[in-house]
C-alpha cells in the first residue's frame, strides 16, 4: 500500500511542539491533491495515519492527541479530538469528534459535529447534525428546526434563523421595525413563530443550558 505522504524536511515550533510538514505521496483527487504538493503541519504520524484518505493543507497545523481519518482541512489549529469528514477552514479542535458539517472559527472542546457550520463560539458538547453557530457556549444538543420559511438553530442563550444571529434575550426584545428590516417576510415569520419559539426554549430550559438534545421537524408536528 502506498502510504499517504512523506516529510519535506521543513519543521516549525507550535505551543512547544516541533512539528513537520508533509507532502503527498499519491493523488487524492477527492481534494484535489496530487502527488508532489506540499501539505500542513503535523507533529507525529498518529495525527494523519498514512492509511487515511484525509489531507490537510498549509495552513493547517495538527499536533497532540488529534487524529485526522477523514475530511479536509484548509485552516485553523487542531490539538486534540478525532475528524473522520467534514471541512476545516480555521478554528481551533482541542476535542471532540468531527463527522462532517464545516468550521470557520470557534473552539470545539468536546461533543459530536455531523453537520452544519460553525462560525464562532465554543462547543463543549452535545451533538450538531445542521444550523449555523455564530457564537455563545454550547454544552447540550442543539436544537435544528426545518421545515419553516427560514431554518432555525438554538443553542444555549443563543438563536440563529436564516443568516441572522442575536441573543434569545435580544430576539424577545426586538420591535417589529428591527424585525421588519431583516427580510420582506421576517414580520410575519416572526409573529407566526415567537410564541411556539419562546415556549419551546422556556419548556427546555434553553436559557440555562440545562436541556436534553431535541430535534424538531416543523412539517412534521404541524
Amino acid at each position: 500500500m502506498t502510504a499517504l505522504y512523506d516529510f519535506t524536511g521543513e519543521t516549525c515550533e507550535f505551543y512547544g511542539r516541533t512539528l513537520r510538514q508533509i507532502r503527498a505521496l499519491k493523488d487524492l483527487p477527492m481534494h484535489s491533491v496530487e502527488v508532489g504538493d506540499v501539505g500542513g503541519w503535523i507533529e507525529k504520524e498518529d495525527n494523519l495515519p498514512q492509511a487515511s484518505l484525509a489531507w490537510i493543507f498549509p495552513r493547517m497545523k495538527v499536533c497532540g492527541y488529534s487524529t485526522v481519518r477523514g475530511g479536509v482541512m484548509h485552516g485553523g489549529e487542531m490539538h486534540g479530538g478525532e475528524m473522520w469528514g467534514g471541512v476545516m477552514h480555521g478554528g481551533e479542535m482541542w476535542g471532540g469528534v468531527m463527522h462532517g458539517g464545516e468550521m470557520w472559527g470557534g473552539v470545539m472542546r468536546g461533543g459530536v459535529m455531523h453537520g452544519g457550520e460553525m462560525h464562532g463560539g465554543e462547543m463543549w458538547g452535545g451533538v450538531m447534525w445542521g444550523g449555523v453557530m455564530h457564537g455563545g457556549v454550547m454544552r447540550k444538543d442543539a436544537i435544528f428546526i426545518a421545515g419553516l420559511r427560514w431554518l432555525v438553530f438554538i443553542n444555549d442563550g443563543e438563536m440563529t434563523i436564516g443568516c441572522q444571529h442575536r441573543t434569545l434575550e435580544k430576539w424577545w426584545k426586538a420591535s417589529d421595525a428591527a424585525i421588519n428590516k431583516m427580510d420582506c417576510d421576517a414580520l410575519d415569520f416572526w409573529r407566526a413563530n415567537k410564541a411556539m419559539l419562546q415556549s419551546l426554549c422556556a419548556a427546555t430550559a434553553r436559557d440555562s443550558g440545562l436541556c436534553a438534545g431535541l430535534a424538531i421537524d416543523a412539517l412534521a408536528t404541524a
